[in-house]
């Protein structure tokens, strides 16, 4: 618990200084939460009434389409995950966050957050700015899938998340590019073969 603590200090204060005092309120509130691979950290049909801080691991989040299961996004170490739409308008949520590794994260009640807000200076100006850097990698990612095709948004995912290609099934990677996982299979082995320096053609259904 020591550790993951400290690195929620070392990540609230890359946006705002907070005092140890104030750091050792705010511990105080949080709890460990840990999860094995496929289980839930939030269904659908449940009300998110938590934030968490990601320590160790990943989860990925997603909707149901009929049987098919949508893949918006992953959380990993250093993240801050939630179900926003449920927890900013106490409707149940439509998403599911699941682990798809051993994962270890903090978590803190809405009330508890809300009051530490209140009697913690410059901790309203740290959610602020958390919320402000996830409206904007949002935007940046609704640009890119509008933006690009589908060869060049998985190139540049190769490219910017090499790890997330070592841990994450491609089955669920090539659901969050919204590209066919035989596709996604396809061009990995192509790009492989490029970088190994044999002239190849990307090509994408």
């Amino acid at each position: 618990m020591e550790n993951v603590t400290v690195e929620l200090k070392a990540f609230l204060e890359r946006y705002y200084p907070i005092s140890d005092a104030d750091f050792d309120l705010f511990s105080k509130r949080v709890f460990l939460v840990e999860k094995a691979p496929k289980e839930k950290l939030i269904d659908e049909g449940e009300t998110e009434d938590h934030v968490y801080f990601v320590s160790k691991g990943i989860f990925r989040k997603y909707f149901r389409k009929g049987d098919e299961e949508i893949i918006t996004g992953f959380f990993r170490e250093g993240d801050v995950c939630q179900s926003a739409v449920s927890y900013f308008t106490g409707l149940p949520s439509s998403f599911i966050i699941e682990a798809i590794e051993p994962t270890v994260c903090l978590g803190i009640r809405r009330h508890d957050l809300e009051f530490l807000i209140e009697v913690i200076p410059g901790l309203e100006k740290i959610f602020r700015a958390v919320l402000a850097s996830l409206f904007v990698k949002k935007d940046l990612e609704r640009m890119h899938q509008m933006k690009f095709s589908k060869k060049e948004r998985f190139l540049q995912f190769c490219d910017d998340e090499p790890e997330l290609l070592m841990r994450v099934p491609q089955k669920q990677l090539a659901s969050y590019l919204e590209i066919a996982p035989e596709t996604f299979c396809r061009m990995k082995q192509m790009r492989y073969k490029l970088a190994k320096g044999t002239r190849v053609q990307l090509q994408e259904n």
